[in-house]
């Protein structure tokens, strides 16, 4: 992962966490995993306790991990699954969390689910 708005993700026996250009820790390595395409819009989705959900840059969540998987936020809006494996259900949220309609563009879209 490189960097992007300013930022790039490492891990570390602690879990993943963000440094700037310089080095310097931003965010300490507290997350299970990262969404490995790099923050968009000030926020990165974040997984931890097996959930996903969307930090700040300064390693808070403003929409608790609740999903199955995340993908970025777009235009104010982000791609989210609910459910499991199986039974996963899409559909997307604004930065307050709230369900929105999608756009056939965030459904029909390529897919940025993350890699780990």
């Amino acid at each position: 992962m490189g960097f992007s708005e300013g930022l790039t993700a490492v891990q570390t026996d602690a879990g993943w966490g963000f440094i700037d250009t310089a080095g310097a820790p931003v965010i300490k390595p507290q997350f299970d995993d990262v969404y490995d395409g790099g923050f968009h819009e000030g926020s990165i989705a974040a997984k931890l306790g097996g959930e996903w959900g969307y930090s700040d840059k300064t390693g808070k969540f403003f929409i608790k991990p609740r999903f199955y998987q995340a993908e970025p936020f777009g235009d104010g809006v982000a791609k989210v699954a609910e459910g499991g494996a199986l039974l996963s259900t899409w559909g997307c949220i604004n930065r307050s969390g709230e369900s929105v309609v999608c756009t056939p563009g965030h459904l029909l879209g390529a897919s940025q689910v993350p890699r780990r």
